[in-house]
């Protein structure tokens, strides 16, 4: 079996970070890297779904917390997932300021929310081809 970088977004439902954070995952997932990727919810992991926990310990990981509370990674090491890149939306924020969403747009992200989401994505699709590229050369 090929193995599939596993990208694993924050749950935080009812925050922005949480909101753009899934986001990212998906359009990494669904439209940048859909045969190299797959996804799971952090609530799975948190209530030990053996598949999720399988999922995670099996694969290579990229975290994605919405904040510095850092739940998707603390879940992710917790469940024995091997976690290879950690992507904070916080961190990302900084480096992108002029992206500041809306903080109320929860449901449906305002432009700049859905632009640093893109650049999120973005980076994911880089890091799978690197962890991908790296586990092909032995290490």
């Amino acid at each position: 079996m090929t193995k599939k970088v596993v990208v694993l977004p924050c749950s935080g439902v009812g925050k922005v970070y949480g909101t753009i954070s899934r986001e990212a995952a998906y359009k990494a997932v669904e439209q940048l890297k859909p045969e190299k990727t797959s996804i799971t919810c952090l609530p799975l992991l948190v209530v030990g779904d053996e598949d999720a926990e399988r999922m995670v310990q099996e694969n290579p990981c990229i975290v994605i917390n919405g904040c510095p509370s850092g739940c998707a990674e603390l879940a992710t090491k917790n469940a024995g997932g091997n976690v290879v890149q950690i992507i904070d939306v916080t961190k990302m924020l900084k480096e992108n300021r002029d992206l500041k969403p809306n903080q109320m747009t929860i449901r449906e992200l305002d432009p700049k929310g859905k632009r640093l989401a893109e650049i999120i994505a973005e980076k994911i699709s880089r890091e799978v081809d690197r962890i991908l590229d790296s586990e092909e050369e032995g290490g």
